[in-house]
């Protein structure tokens, strides 16, 4: 019997391919590390690297995701928005990516690195972004379905709500806050 790697003697939830030394992440563990918008952010930054080894020190790391959730320039970054992301990332994430395999992370130095093994990692964000929709698109959207409504109901296309425009307007308003709702629970999950 073949001894044991120590990542299968640590109960590591993905794999190692003993002849190139890379780590196979599980599925449900690649989906666990992209369900953090964090996680996704700092790859992103990692592999976008123009430097010769592609490291970003965490403070770098931290002002770039900050200036990103901010949608700001990174000079525009204040010390708390920068201070909120590298406690998360210090505490949570990084640690996270690096016990996977995905970033090498030592918290001595502040030194971020991706390993070679992130390239999976790296298409399903490449994917993901690609089906993503901005807040800018949904609230466009939702401007352009309430004010397609308003009109069927001023022009009595809608005969029941131009009779009750009382009922109209509860609907344009459930909508709405609905919506704000979803925005302001995103929002939540984006900064933890």
């Amino acid at each position: 019997m073949p001894p044991q790697s120590r990542l299968e003697s640590q109960n590591y939830p993905h794999s190692l391919n003993e002849t190139t030394h890379e780590i196979a992440l599980s599925k449900d563990n690649m989906f666990k590390m992209l369900s953090n918008r964090r996680r996704r952010l700092a790859v992103q930054f990692l592999r976008d690297q123009p430097s010769a080894d592609g490291s970003l020190q965490i403070r770098e790391l931290s002002e770039l995701i900050a200036a990103a959730e901010n949608d700001i320039p990174v000079e525009e970054v204040t010390y708390k928005q920068r201070k909120r992301v590298h406690i998360s990332l210090y505490q949570t994430h990084l640690s996270a990516l690096h016990s996977n395999g995905i970033v090498d992370y030592d918290s001595r130095s502040g030194n971020v690195k991706l390993m070679p093994t992130s390239r999976e990692f790296s298409q399903h964000i490449d994917m993901m972004a690609a089906d993503e929709l901005g807040w800018g698109e949904i609230w466009l959207a939702l401007s352009a379905v309430c004010l397609a409504f308003g009109v069927a109901t001023w022009t009595e296309l809608l005969p029941y709500f131009g009779t009750r425009p009382e009922i109209a307007i509860l609907v344009l308003s459930l909508v709405v806050c609905v919506t704000a709702v979803w925005f302001y629970l995103s929002s939540i999950q984006i900064q933890l």
